[in-house]
């Protein structure tokens, strides 16, 4: 199959604005729907034979964004929940979970034309979500689960709870955000104290104090600025290899490049998967090479 163009990667994002609630996203974020776009054709065509698998989406959000800073502007795209209605192969079934009742509300009215294969459901993704893939994921079925936090609101015991969901012959697949730099670092500071009660949210979001070590190390200067930040990456993915996920991958998202300046990394998406297939795929969307900031930049070439 051949590959997809920046340009036809961009036409398949582009949404339209429909009056109902949205989400605003840097211009980075198309590359994370991207990456969900090209690996959701891939896992449901391979899953087609048992019915094309079943999607969780715990941060599911309104299911439409805006991209700040479009030129002329505005810019839409699809958000994760409708990038897997509007999927072909079709999912089985979109398992949509979100916290917030107004984007639940949103979401609801554009999942609409998709009948039964939307279940939305609102509520804390620590609380429902292992039990939404139990109850409504049958044992046998594939099934891809995107988390995508905009800070500290994933808990890693949330994340046990899913990938030993009783009687699945194999484990939920995982896409990850980890807001390392976004939201993560901000918190590790090292030019004073870390409050008790945000030390015990990083404990929370690694299931452990294994990040300490690595802060104090960066404090105690025994390790640069850039060694922390891939030993707290490191310590995550070695933490969902101990859950049983035989293979573990990561990619940096970065923002586009200002005039004279580096591309700066935003957070990281990690796939875990029990199944080598599912690593080969996303090996594959992960090294794609594709532009996506035209809609920011107005270049009028897109490089392949």
């Amino acid at each position: 199959m051949a590959r997809k163009s920046s340009e036809e990667i961009l036409a398949e994002l582009q949404a339209y604005d429909d009056g109902h609630l949205v989400r605003p996203i840097g211009i980075w974020s198309l590359e994370k729907l991207a990456t969900l776009l090209l690996y959701f054709r891939a896992f449901s065509t391979a899953c087609e034979s048992v019915g094309g698998g079943y999607y969780v989406d715990g941060f599911a959000g309104p299911g439409l964004c805006r991209v700040k800073n479009a030129q002329p502007g505005p810019y839409y795209a699809w958000g994760s929940p409708l990038l897997a209605l509007r999927n072909s192969p079709d999912f089985e079934r979109c398992i949509l979970l979100d916290i917030r009742p107004r984007n639940v509300e949103a979401l609801s009215s554009r999942a609409r034309p998709f009948g039964q294969k939307a279940n939305i459901h609102c509520g804390d993704v620590n609380l429902e979500l292992s039990r939404l893939v139990r109850e409504l994921v049958p044992s046998g079925a594939p099934c891809f689960c995107l988390l995508d936090p905009q800070g500290t609101e994933l808990a890693w015991s949330t994340l046990v709870r899913v990938s030993k969901t009783p009687e699945r012959a194999r484990k939920p697949e995982l896409l990850i955000l980890f807001p390392l730099r976004m939201a993560l670092l901000r918190l590790m500071t090292t030019e004073r104290a870390i409050p008790p009660q945000m030390m015990e949210r990083l404990d929370v979001v690694f299931g452990s104090q294994t990040w300490s070590g690595i802060h104090r190390a960066r404090l105690d200067a025994h390790i640069s600025p850039s060694e922390a930040r891939l030993r707290y990456l490191d310590e995550y993915c070695i933490g969902l290899r101990s859950l049983g996920y035989g293979w573990v991958r990561s990619k940096a998202i970065t923002a586009p490049r200002a005039p004279g300046l580096r591309r700066q990394e935003m957070y990281h998406l990690i796939v875990a998967t029990d199944h080598e297939a599912g690593d080969r795929i996303m090996e594959d969307v992960f090294r794609r090479p594709y532009v996506l900031d035209f809609p920011v930049s107005a270049q009028h070439r897109l490089f392949e």
